[in-house]
């Protein structure tokens, strides 16, 4: 009932995606690194779950409950 997500952009890769059916619904993340460095993701936490997400930027991780989360 708890995920996490840390994704780690290596080389040239750009974006990607990955979605998985639990018990309680989807789960789901999708990132972007644009050009200067910028970095955004989308994930889903399904119901009744919790998440922390760590982001490449080496910042504090951060809890989540259910629902869709923008970083």
């Amino acid at each position: 009932r708890h995920i996490i997500f840390r994704p780690m952009p290596v080389g040239d890769v750009t974006w990607a995606s990955y979605s998985t059916r639990t018990l309680y619904g989807d789960a789901s993340v999708e990132w972007h690194r644009g050009e200067g460095g910028s970095f955004s993701m989308d994930v889903k936490v399904p119901v009744s779950c919790t998440a922390t997400v760590y982001l490449p930027d080496g910042s504090a991780p951060i809890e989540i409950q259910s629902g869709r989360y923008s970083f």
